[in-house]
C-alpha cells in the first residue's frame, strides 16, 4: 500500500479521493491532507472517515512518512515545498508546473531526487502531444513549438486581466490577452496556464504562448504547433471540471492514470 499525501484540496484532490474511495486506486492509502483553508482539508478528510487526516503545516505532512506527495495548490507551493519533499525521500508529483519553469530552481531540485534515489512527476494533465515532445527535445536542429490556448472569458478573474485595462465584461469577442514566453505566461495567469510550462518542460526550451479570452465557447481550446523535420498541429477541446471552471477534466484523468501508472505492469509511451 503506497502512502499518499496532498497539498492543495480543490477539484483535483477531490478525484484522487474519490477514485481511492471507488477503488480506481485501490493500492493508495491517503496519509496527510494540506491546504491553507481547513475547511477544505477537514472535508475531504470526512470522505475518507478519518478528521486526523487534515494536516495544518508541512511539517506535519512530511511527519506522515509519505512514499508519494501530490501537488495541486499552486506554484507558490511548489517552490515552497518541493525541496522539502524529496529531502524526505517522497516522490513529488507536480501539476503547478509552472513552479519548475525557474531553471536553476528545476535543477537543485533534480539534484536532490538523484541524491534521495527518488523523482519528481509532471503528469500531462490537460495536453495530449507530450511524447511527440519529448522526442523532439533529442533532435539536433531547431525545433519551435508554439501553444494558442482559447478559454471562456468567465475562467479569468478580473485580476488576471487588470494589467490589460480589461474586466470579464467587457470582451465580447475573443480577445488575446498574452502574447510571449510560457515563462511570462505563468508569471501573469500562474494557475491557469501550467500546459506551457509542461511543454517548456518537456521540451527544454521556453516556447511560445498566445492566450485568448472568448464568451462565446464553453470548452477550452489548446492547439499545439510543432515545426521541426516535420510540422505537426494538435486542436484540443477540454470540458471543465465541474467543480472548478479553471480547471480542465482531462487534467483530473491524467492524474489519476499517472498514479495507476505507478502500479502498473505495461507501461505505453515514453
Amino acid at each position: 500500500m503506497r502512502r499518499l499525501a496532498i497539498i492543495g484540496c480543490g477539484a483535483l484532490a477531490t478525484e484522487i479521493v474519490k477514485s481511492i474511495v471507488t477503488g480506481k486506486l485501490r493500492n493508495y492509502e491517503v496519509v496527510a491532507l494540506l491546504d491553507k483553508n481547513k475547511k477544505r482539508s477537514g472535508s475531504l478528510a470526512e470522505i475518507l472517515g478519518n478528521k486526523e487526516l487534515s494536516v495544518e503545516t508541512i511539517e506535519e505532512l512530511l511527519n506522515r512518512r509519505p512514499d508519494i506527495v501530490v501537488e495541486v495548490a499552486s506554484p507558490q507551493a511548489v517552490r515552497e515545498y518541493a525541496d522539502r519533499i524529496l529531502e524526505a525521500g517522497a516522490t513529488l508529483i507536480v501539476m503547478s508546473s509552472g513552479g519548475l519553469l525557474d531553471a536553476q530552481f528545476l535543477m537543485r531540485l533534480r539534484e536532490i531526487a538523484k541524491k534521495k534515489r527518488t523523482k519528481i512527476i509532471v503528469p500531462s494533465g490537460a495536453l495530449g502531444c507530450i511524447d511527440v515532445v519529448k522526442a523532439l527535445s533529442n533532435v539536433d536542429g531547431e525545433v519551435r513549438v508554439k501553444l494558442i490556448t482559447v478559454k471562456k472569458a468567465s475562467a479569468f478573474r478580473d485580476s488576471d486581466l487588470e494589467g490589460l485595462g480589461l474586466r470579464r465584461e467587457d470582451i465580447k469577442m475573443r480577445t488575446l490577452v498574452f502574447s510571449g514566453k510560457a515563462s511570462e505566461a505563468v508569471k501573469f495567469f500562474p494557475t491557469m496556464i501550467n500546459v506551457a510550462a509542461t511543454l517548456s518542460i518537456a521540451l527544454k526550451h521556453d516556447i511560445d504562448v498566445e492566450i485568448y479570452a472568448d464568451p462565446t465557447i464553453e470548452k477550452t481550446v489548446h492547439q499545439i504547433i510543432i515545426d521541426s523535420s516535420a510540422r505537426i498541429s494538435l486542436k484540443m477541446e477540454n470540458m471543465h471540471h465541474p467543480e472548478n471552471p479553471r480547471t480542465s477534466y482531462i487534467a483530473a484523468l491524467s492524474l489519476i492514470k499517472t498514479l495507476q501508472k505507478l502500479d502498473e505492469e505495461l507501461e505505453v509511451g515514453t
